[in-house]
């Protein structure tokens, strides 16, 4: 029987791409099998901001830049396709890594490997062992001189620096660019409220620990450091650290490949609980991964946010995601009506483009029975094609809750116009069996139409004529 080939194939960012490519190569080793990279380049992206925020595919660096020229002859596997998902390898969960090795394999060649964590996804992979060879398999990559430059650069800053932790405030594309503030729901725990890198900061001083703060917004993190040096007093100023104190001129690919192993140096991470690049630095120098979602209680994050929404310069994209955030904490403890209202409208007021916060205070307002404002504010959300576009079609958004479809389709709405007209179109998206939402709801179909029925037909309001 001829063995797979196992191939890290990627295409999102380089913390997650750079965690499947270990992955390949750790199962390659573990099995004797062939590995190979796919490694799409992306050279026409742009950072926002005038380059004061880095969007991950506009910062990727060039297989070319990353590894030798001997390492991609041997490797790269330039007749073969890169992926966004690894949809197939989650046939083999909690089952053996063995399996692997048996057909029928995901394609007739072998495997496109996961960015997972394998020690959790399968059920014999020990955790210790998985995490020393993961850090030992990226010191055998074959990367070009420059890179292995940037390594030299991070071990004399380490020299000098010391033990530090590291606080990772994920933002960038989640932030700022349009498709993604309206898929905010989708993305809640992929950002880093800022709040939490200052009572994280905050703590680690106290404790006499360094401080140094990751971020692909550099405004944001100069803004977090003088805050947190105002509001010192005393000991330990010269314990908190941002990227351009200690390197600079670096162009965009070193940046990237600088930050990661230099958060690899930390004896803990802090970051958000589903950021690729912090993994993947703890996955290079197998220190603590903290998820903030985790380390705080809700009730903890609800404080801390609260207690530092309102610092000064702060862009409002940033503070809107945190108001968003907020609403979705006091909707976990039962905060009253009137102060989830309030977040979402502060939200929007930071971003009054954000089609994701409009789309929870309409359903805010339909939840509570509050048709006419409800009806009032789809007037005006519904003059242009987004709001509808963005909570029916929009494949970065298949997470909505589905109450956020099932509040349209009540009784009491049917003398409310443009409340009526969203869900005519919530019915007619699910009816349509081919239709993207399908594809993302798949079992709430059947519950749709039959509160569409009920709605509108026993009412007697709208009688069958039909067609559809």
């Amino acid at each position: 029987m001829k063995k797979p080939l196992i191939i890290a194939g990627r295409d999102d960012g380089f913390g997650e791409r750079m965690r499947a490519f270990l992955n390949a190569l750790y199962i390659s080793k573990r099995f004797n099998l062939e590995f190979g990279f796919v490694w799409r380049d992306i050279i026409d992206a742009n950072n926002v901001l005038d380059d004061k925020v880095m969007i991950p595919y506009a910062n990727l660096p060039t297989k070319e830049f990353l590894f030798s020229k001997e390492f991609i002859e041997k490797y790269h596997k330039s007749n073969m396709t890169y992926v966004y998902t690894t949809p197939v390898f989650w046939s083999l969960y909690k089952k053996s890594i063995n399996r692997l090795l048996e057909e029928p394999y995901e394609y007739d060649w072998g495997w496109y490997s996961t960015y997972d964590d394998l020690s959790l996804f399968f059920n014999d992979v020990k955790e210790d062992e998985y995490r020393q060879a993961l850090s030992l398999c990226w010191k055998e990559i074959g990367f070009s001189d420059s890179v292995k430059k940037v390594f030299d650069q991070v071990e004399e800053i380490v020299k000098d620096l010391g033990d530090f932790i590291a606080v990772h405030v994920r933002a960038g594309d989640g932030i700022y660019l349009q498709s993604s503030r309206d898929a905010m729901y989708l993305y809640r725990y992929k950002m880093f409220p800022y709040g939490f890198a200052i009572d994280l900061s905050f703590k680690s001083l106290k404790k006499r620990k360094k401080v140094l703060l990751f971020s692909d917004d550099f405004n944001l993190a100069n803004s977090l450091k003088k805050y947190c040096l105002d509001s010192i007093d005393g000991l330990n100023k010269e314990n908190i650290f941002i990227m351009s104190d200690l390197v600079k001129d670096l162009s965009k690919y070193e940046q990237i490949v600088f930050e990661i192993v230099l958060m690899s140096k930390a004896k803990e991470i802090f970051a958000s609980g589903t950021t690729g690049f912090a993994r993947c630095a703890s996955y290079i120098g197998q220190n603590s991964l903290i998820n903030i979602y985790q380390y705080y209680s809700t009730k903890e994050q609800f404080e801390v946010i609260s207690r530092y929404i309102e610092i000064n310069d702060v862009h409002p994209l940033q503070k809107s995601f945190s108001y968003f955030h907020l609403y979705l904490l006091a909707d976990e403890l039962k905060i009253s009506f009137e102060i989830k209202k309030e977040f979402l409208v502060k939200a929007l007021e930071n971003d009054p483009q954000n089609t994701n916060s409009k789309i929870f205070l309409i359903n805010l307002l339909l939840k509570h029975q509050y048709y006419e404002e409800a009806n009032e504010q789809l007037k005006i959300y519904l003059k242009n094609d987004e709001f509808l576009h963005v909570l029916l079609d929009n494949h970065f958004n298949p997470n909505l809750p589905s109450e956020i479809f099932l509040n349209y389709l009540k009784k009491d709405i049917l003398n409310y116009p443009f409340i009526a007209k969203v869900a005519l179109m919530i019915f007619y998206s699910f009816f349509n069996k081919e239709s993207v939402i399908n594809k993302h709801y798949q079992n709430l179909r059947t519950i749709i139409l039959e509160h569409f029925y009920q709605v509108f037909y026993e009412s007697k309001k709208l009688q069958p004529i039909g067609a559809v």
